[in-house]
């Protein structure tokens, strides 16, 4: 039997190799911009999520402080003998809560009662008639807490919560005697510190990774003027007021 001829073999062109490895690049690029996208995707909410946890906990853990403000063991006994005049920053009787200028943070005393319910910042109990100050500032990008137990002689310092960019405090001055605040004030702008009714607090956070963002993102700062960074970072703003409910008759 005979065999007919085979064609002869047949192999891709020039022009066919460069369209399937056009097509081959086009494939690949998609699929590197779709995992980079994922990837960038992915890092935005981890932060985002970092930050609303810090901005919760900061605005909790400062506030449940600011409320101890003025907690006297014996509520038969008035503000003024209860919280006399001392030493800098309280230099007026009946005053709990001050702002320590230039740092921008706050200064509280209040008294304990041996039972968990009055515990400091660092989480110990100050026993029965114990005179406890307290000073919460921003140093660096840290929220720090002194503990002074001015009856025991202690002073203990830790920073505790990390990633914050500012701290903004103003207070609340009751003008007319009425327990509501009339107005709010910075603390330089304060004469009487008995008078002050409720406290203001604004936290800033920052991300902790930087290039999130496709270019820097403006913030509005403590004093309200648009400020535009030079880093790509997320900013957000928590804030809260809060009553000194220990003032209260």
């Amino acid at each position: 039997m005979k065999t007919g001829a085979h064609p002869p073999a047949r192999g891709l062109s020039v022009v066919e190799i460069l369209v399937g490895l056009a097509v081959g690049m086009v494939l690949v690029v998609g699929m590197t911009n779709l995992v980079l996208g994922s990837r960038q995707t992915s890092r935005i909410e981890r932060n985002l999520l970092e930050m609303q946890a810090i901005g919760r906990i900061g605005i909790d853990f400062v506030g449940r402080e600011i409320r101890n403000a003025g907690f006297r063991a014996n509520r038969e006994r008035s503000l003024a003998n209860s919280f006399p005049v001392a030493t800098t920053p309280f230099l007026t009787a009946a005053a709990v809560i001050a702002g320590e200028e230039p740092a921008g943070g706050l200064t509280l005393r209040f008294q304990g009662v041996g039972d968990n319910w009055t515990s400091d910042c660092l989480g110990n109990v100050a026993a029965q008639g114990d005179d406890v100050w307290e000073s919460i500032w921003l140093q660096g990008s840290q929220i720090q807490c002194r503990v002074r137990n001015r009856t025991r002689g202690t002073d203990q310092t830790l920073a505790l919560i990390p990633q914050i960019e500012a701290l903004n405090v103003t207070y609340g001055i009751d003008d007319d005697g009425d327990g509501f605040a009339d107005a709010y004030r910075a603390a330089a702008a304060v004469t009487d510190w008995s008078r002050v009714a409720s406290v203001n607090l604004a936290l800033r956070v920052v991300s902790s990774e930087d290039e999130l963002a496709g270019t820097p993102q403006p913030y509005l700062n403590v004093d309200g003027a648009s400020v535009t960074p030079t880093d790509r970072r997320l900013r957000r703003t928590y804030s809260t007021v809060i009553a000194l409910r220990n003032l209260l008759p």
